[in-house]
Parts: structure tokens; C-alpha cells; sequence
């Protein structure tokens, strides 16, 4: 069956070949660095709350 099958992409719009998944790789790719860019926010923000409640307790 040398026939693709397309379908398009849930997010973008895009046309993709049909599979399991209903992203197409550049928008699955966004989407993964958006995250990673969250968890960085937020690991940082926790170390700077960490710091301010150590250093609250030390002061005292």
C-alpha cells in the first residue's frame, strides 16, 4: 500500500501523516522545551523560597 494517509495536526494545523499521536513533531518539540522552560521557573523559584525560609531561621 503505497498510499499515505493525512490527516492534520490538533494544535497547529499543519498536515502530518496519520498515526497514534495527534501532534506533528515540531509542535510535540515546542511543546516539550515549553515545559522544560517551566520546570526550570519553577525549580528556580523553590531554591529562592528554600533561601529566604533558611535564611529567616538562621537570622532569628
Amino acid at each position: 500500500m503505497a498510499e499515505k494517509l493525512w490527516e492534520t495536526c490538533q494544535k497547529c494545523g499543519c498536515n502530518k501523516i496519520v498515526d497514534a499521536e495527534k501532534l506533528c513533531e515540531s509542535c510535540k518539540r515546542s511543546r516539550h522545551e515549553y515545559w522544560n522552560d517551566i520546570k526550570k521557573i519553577a525549580g528556580v523559584a523553590a531554591g529562592a523560597l528554600l533561601t529566604v525560609i533558611v535564611g529567616r531561621r538562621f537570622k532569628k
